[in-house]
């Protein structure tokens, strides 16, 4: 979400808390930028901002050019950006699991890279878990298990939810009777954006050797229940 204002603009000074309390709340899962269009005129005029404030939204995945963007025409208040900006994220990278032997196709297809599990008594993917799935851009699979596919869940031995669950593989990755070495590490912190994303960084290889990224200095920077599994539908 990227605001163009001018430093004049009374619209634009009473927009800025608001957008300040979306871009907290979604820290490290959407981002807010402002640019001010009296300086970066020629930005201003590729984005063919003739008013300000001027709100454009980018695609978390550009299925073409990552600089087209849309304009914003909803309410300019915190939580309707938020909700527009959440709106925004797919879940196409999120697998729903529907019994063991989808589990186990599924564990096949993703090869070496790590899997996160979340089990949710809920019926739908929280935002949160796809703004980690797109945060970590295919170098961990991410898997929804919804309670009610009791077989599947009763795989994990577990009855609280939601739970967060990684599945790595172990050194060595092979057993001596030729299976697969996987390790379970179940996810003990709080359930907010920033935190299970410093949490889960260090355990994916393919982030460490690539630099990462930054997900939040915390998990309280996390703002409020929008970024919340605990708050999802």
């Amino acid at each position: 979400m990227v605001e163009f204002f001018a430093p004049w603009c009374g619209h634009c000074k009473n927009l800025a808390p608001e957008w300040a309390k979306a871009a907290k709340n979604l820290k490290g899962m959407v981002t807010f930028a402002t640019v001010d269009a009296t300086i970066e005129a020629s930005l201003a005029q590729r984005y063919e901002v003739k008013g300000y404030p001027t709100i454009k939204y980018f695609p978390a995945r550009p299925q073409s050019d990552p600089f087209e963007a849309s304009d914003y025409q909803g309410p300019r208040t915190g939580k309707a950006l938020a909700g527009h900006a959440l709106g925004l994220l797919s879940n196409d990278d999120v697998k729903e699991l529907t019994d063991p032997v989808h589990m186990e196709e599924w564990v096949l297809e993703t090869g070496d890279k790590p899997r996160l599990f979340l089990l949710s008594d809920k019926t739908n993917v929280p935002v949160l878990f796809k703004a980690l799935s797109i945060a970590f851009d295919g170098s961990v699979g991410f898997a929804f298990v919804p309670s009610s596919n009791a077989e599947l869940v009763q795989q994990f031995q577990t009855d609280e939810f939601p739970r967060i669950i990684l599945m790595i593989r172990r050194d060595p990755p092979i057993t001596e009777t030729g299976e697969p070495n996987f390790g379970f590490v179940q996810y003990e912190g709080a359930l907010n954006f920033p935190a299970i994303f410093q949490w889960l960084l260090p355990l994916v290889p393919e982030m460490q050797e690539g630099g990462g990224q930054d997900g939040g200095d915390s998990a309280n920077d996390a703002g409020s229940g929008l970024g919340d599994l605990s708050a999802s539908n």
